[in-house]
């Protein structure tokens, strides 16, 4: 960790002794502020949807890997699970099974509906994506800047619709760029409002990509925090099939028939499907 402080520093100043300590110091506490920071807010909104086509008569009985309720629930402090911070569920919905069993039950009304609505926070947040923007150099007609984006999820899914996005100082003229990998990604520059871009049509778990790219200047800029003021948020959208964030997971669904039918019953098709969509995504830099 100290290495990498002393050759970002180094990246910055040119050289790390006494004397350049005392004159970048600003710079330098401000460096090693962005080297050591981690995440400062993490929210999760989740639901979970019920789209049903079955009769009046048929109980549904849906089992949830365990869950906590309540940080600070000491009532099930030696219990094991998924600590969310708080849900509701459909008016419909027996839970009177759910603190200890974790499994809930209901007559589903016909159609579309929500079961259940959950939040979550950090710390018990592990976040799909890790961006690590850098500013690597500051000419007198360019600046570089290197944007570096980790997935954190299994290898043997993908993220889909990607896209990364910031904006730039009024005097950049022009963007050109190198991507690490050749796979399917574009950079779109939006002049006039000062956007830039960066769709990744498929993102593979359990990799990395990365953006080089220059921005031209029209004319020279030498401030550093007012650069970075300028380019603000490295933004983020992107949705996650058969991944779910928060670790909830449906282990058992279970269907009960209540009145005996005197024509054969048919067996309702089941299916299960998980996806993660970005809302507010993004890393300072």
């Amino acid at each position: 960790m100290i290495k990498s402080i002393i050759t970002l520093i180094s990246d910055y100043c040119g050289v790390v002794n006494e004397s350049s300590v005392r004159t970048n110091f600003a710079l330098i506490y401000e460096l090693i502020d962005e080297a050591i920071g981690n995440v400062i807010r993490g929210e999760l909104n989740g639901r979970i949807k019920i789209k049903s086509f079955l009769n009046k008569t048929t109980q549904v009985e849906i089992g949830f890997t365990p869950i906590i309720v309540g940080k600070d629930n000491s009532k099930f402090q030696y219990q094991k699970g998924i600590t969310i911070d708080d849900c509701n569920f459909h008016a419909n919905c027996d839970k009177t099974r759910f603190e200890r069993q974790h499994i809930v039950s209901l007559f589903p009304p016909k159609g579309e509906f929500d079961l259940m609505n959950y939040r979550m926070s950090s710390p018990n947040l592990d976040a799909p994506f890790r961006i690590i923007p850098k500013i690597d150099n500051i000419k007198k007609s360019f600046i570089s800047l290197k944007i570096k984006v980790q997935s954190n999820f299994s290898e043997f899914i993908s993220a889909r619709n990607v896209l990364i996005y910031f904006n730039v100082p009024d005097e950049v003229i022009n963007i050109p760029h190198d991507f690490s990998t050749g796979m399917e990604q574009k950079l779109f520059f939006e002049k006039q409002k000062r956007k830039v871009t960066w769709k990744i049509n498929k993102f593979f778990g359990q990799s990395e990509q990365v953006l080089d790219c220059s921005l031209i200047l029209q004319k020279q800029l030498s401030n550093i925090k007012k650069i970075k003021n300028q380019i603000g948020d490295i933004c983020m959208e992107f949705e996650i099939p058969f991944y779910s964030s928060s670790n909830i997971q449906i282990k058992t669904l279970n269907t009960i028939q209540t009145l005996e039918k005197k024509k054969k019953k048919k067996t309702p098709i089941k299916y299960i499907r998980y996806v993660s969509v970005s809302k507010s995504y993004f890393q300072k830099l």
